[in-house]
């Protein structure tokens, strides 16, 4: 993002597996990803116009958030869907951990 003087500022990309997944992520690329027409670098088709691609003020839909971290909160929800998505770090501290991505695919299919 550049301010009106012209220097750039560091914005900071989400952090944690769940903030990369969802509502953080989602408010991070609409907040300073997003343009207008005029500075988009997409090419469109010639039957298309900008509005029909931009998606920008479309409101953010948490079903699968809130899903995942019911599960997160609570494995008896789909505690073979949480065994499955569990894995130990051995690169780490050895311990368990929860990949949210197989979660999310897990109960999205």
């Amino acid at each position: 993002s550049k301010p009106s003087n012209g220097a750039s500022n560091i914005i900071p990309p989400p952090t944690s597996d769940l903030e990369r997944l969802f509502s953080t992520s989602y408010n991070y690329c609409t907040t300073n990803w997003c343009q207008d027409s005029s500075n988009s670098l997409f090419t469109l088709r010639s039957d298309e116009i900008f509005d029909d691609i931009n998606k920008c003020a479309a409101p953010y839909v948490d079903t699968v958030e809130a899903a995942v971290s019911s599960l997160v909160s609570d494995p008896i929800i789909n505690q073979e869907l949480y065994d499955i998505c569990t894995y130990y770090d051995n690169y780490g501290n050895g311990e368990l951990n929860l990949d949210l991505t197989c979660v999310f695919d897990g109960l999205c299919g």
